[in-house]
């Protein structure tokens, strides 16, 4: 075989890999959002995808690693224009309540997300992606709280206290998290005002 018809077999392989993975992630919205985090398993969301159980287990090791990739892209979005505010000198104070509210709001309008990091905020497991991991978009809650420290670096409040920043960060975003889990009555202003409270 040519290494072109390689490259093409190869090609052609890649992108059905993401097409599946698109599918697998689009069924898992939908049904997270319909039906909550503990409703669904990952056999359901196979199943609304149109791919076989075996599929979605290659795929993804766990239901929390499907919720994680599902919802990133919402979570991800802002980071980046956290880190883009940041870099273009806007007032820190600002900075910090939009990143704040904007996750707030993310996570309260879908709180499957919320789930899925809670354990990872606690320390109870770390996510781990079967098969191409480098093609399923992700989020850490560790790339969040390293975000929320750098923004506290920059507002200088809490690096004199002599607790390492990130630690302080990891604490505020393992409160949020909490909050929207179990105060789903709540609001996402109510969660963002009261670690916004805390914080500035």
């Amino acid at each position: 075989m040519s290494e072109e018809a390689l490259n093409r077999h190869q090609r052609a392989a890649i992108t059905k890999r993401k097409r599946t993975r698109a599918w697998i992630l689009d069924a898992a919205r939908s049904l997270f959002d319909e039906h909550g985090y503990h409703a669904v398993t990952r056999d359901d969301i196979a199943a609304k995808a149109g791919v076989g159980a075996a599929t979605i287990h290659k795929h993804f090791s766990t239901k929390q690693t499907v919720a994680v990739a599902a919802y990133a892209p919402y979570v991800l979005g802002l980071m980046q224009a956290t880190e883009k505010s940041l870099a273009n000198g806007v007032q820190i104070d600002w900075v910090i309540t939009e990143f704040i509210r904007e996750l707030a709001l993310e996570l309260h309008d879908h709180p499957t997300m919320a789930y899925a990091l809670l354990p990872l905020a606690q320390g109870q497991r770390t996510l781990t992606h079967s098969g191409n991991s480098e093609e399923v978009l992700d989020v850490s809650f560790q790339q969040l709280t390293e975000l929320l420290g750098k923004l506290l670096e920059r507002q200088a409040c809490h690096d004199r206290s002599g607790i390492l920043v990130v630690e302080v960060a990891d604490f505020y975003l393992s409160g949020l998290l909490t909050w929207i889990v179990q105060h789903p009555e709540r609001s996402d202003e109510d969660a963002a005002a009261l670690l916004l409270s805390q914080l500035l």
